[in-house]
């Protein structure tokens, strides 16, 4: 019978020094004071500190690729008809159409952009919605048959 670590209850040779399983160093023990790993308190470390320090890292990450990457469309698109966009941060966007300017929101799912402003005329609201593409550099943008270009 071999000698019982006292950190976590692991069975060691009778003439090892130290643990085969943590590497602790074995307590000098007699032969006729063996305990089992059955009656050895066993240490768990907890992983709570790690795993934190870990989803931290892991979001930084993430926030870090989105704002490199350009998640969402920024700055002013113009059309040739003189009409133009301006997205900013939030998915916010703003539409210029003479004499008109419209509030409202964007998504972009891969190159499509779907838009979304409320249109409020002689005291009448309505939520409009237009959809289109963007290209890949993000540099056009296509809605309703008017491409509107990177300012």
């Amino acid at each position: 019978m071999g000698r019982f670590c006292g950190e976590c209850g692991a069975e060691s040779a009778p003439n090892a020094v130290f643990c085969v399983e943590c590497g602790n160093r074995l307590a000098a023990q007699a032969n006729n004071n063996v305990v089992p790993a059955s009656t050895v308190a066993v240490k768990k470390k907890s992983n709570t500190a790690a795993i934190g320090i870990i989803a931290i890292v892991v979001i930084v990450a993430i926030a870090f690729f989105l704002l490199l990457s350009g998640g969402g469309l920024s700055g002013r698109y113009d059309s040739d008809y003189g009409n133009y966009l301006v997205f900013s941060a939030g998915n916010k966007v703003k539409i210029y159409d003479a004499p008109f300017t419209f509030n409202g929101t964007y998504t972009l799912e891969g190159n499509n952009i779907t838009l979304v402003f409320t249109v409020t005329l002689f005291g009448v609201s309505d939520t409009e919605t237009s959809r289109g593409t963007v290209s890949k550099d993000k540099k056009e943008v296509n809605i309703g048959g008017v491409k509107y270009t990177k300012k």
